[in-house]
């Protein structure tokens, strides 16, 4: 059922720590028996003189350019929605019933996502009230979809 599944993720940023490569190549490999996983990032090297407002414009327009029609998208936002690893699993699993089937979940710069990318996402997700680094939010990400699959699946949770 959830095969065609896929699920791409988002961010203005590479995860240069081996660790958490290896972490998310783990989970990635695990999740890829029920969905396509893609990353798609890509490093700014924003002048420093540039304003918050103009390298927000840019990273915006990387991610808004990889974005399909047909995507449902999820914009990671620390005043987005808190969920519970079983009522994400829930969410998206109506949302898996309803035929929604291709996932972008978008991971904002150093000084969060434009008001254009908010403005898109059909859902703003608060992984935590705490803030974590780029690389870590991803991390923690790809194994709440690991898990969430794993609910949604019934099948127990490889840790």
């Amino acid at each position: 059922m959830y095969r065609h599944m896929k699920i791409r993720i988002l961010g203005p940023f590479k995860t240069k720590q081996d660790d958490f490569r290896k972490a998310e190549a783990e989970y990635i490999k695990r999740l890829s028996a029920w969905a396509k996983i893609e990353l798609l990032e890509e490093s700014f090297n924003h002048s420093q003189s540039l304003p918050v407002e103009k390298r927000r414009e840019i990273e915006a327009k990387f991610l808004l350019e990889r974005l399909s029609s047909g995507d449902f998208v999820v914009s990671l936002d620390p005043c987005g929605r808190a969920f519970s690893s079983e009522e994400l699993a829930s969410f998206f699993s109506a949302q898996l019933s309803s035929g929604k089937s291709s996932f972008a979940f978008i991971i904002g710069g150093a000084f969060g996502l434009s008001g254009n990318v908010l403005e898109r996402s059909n859902l703003k997700l608060a992984l935590s009230s705490l803030t974590f680094s780029h690389s870590l939010a991803r991390l923690v990400l790809i194994e709440q979809l690991y898990r969430m699959v794993s609910i949604i699946k019934g099948t127990p949770y490889n840790k």
